[in-house]
């Protein structure tokens, strides 16, 4: 069978004769979370060619890649004589990356 892609795609490049679909670019989970194609198969019949099309999902999954940031500043004010245990703020930090 012979396959082709009928959609484009900057992300992925399929050989069709061997129907292998491979990576043409650095992917990024947080730009991109999934790519539909329409690839489209036929056979190599000499009289009348029967093709197919089907849509094919490559989701992209993702890997820790982004460093934890503060969300606010990182500056308290207390005075001395605050009693001991007692808060004087909350650190909050978040990244990009989904959560698992």
């Amino acid at each position: 069978a012979v396959v082709s892609t009928q959609s484009r795609s900057r992300y992925f490049f399929l050989f069709s004769n061997e129907g292998e679909l491979s990576v043409a670019r650095v992917l990024d989970r947080e730009t991109l979370e999934k790519v539909v194609l329409t690839i489209k198969v036929c056979d190599k019949g000499k009289t009348a060619k029967l093709c197919n099309e089907y849509d094919i999902t490559v989701e992209i999954t993702d890997v820790n890649d982004n460093y934890p940031e503060f969300l606010e500043p990182l500056t308290f004010n207390v005075k001395e004589d605050v009693k001991i245990n007692h808060s004087i703020g909350k650190l909050r930090a978040s990244d990009n990356d989904p959560r698992p």
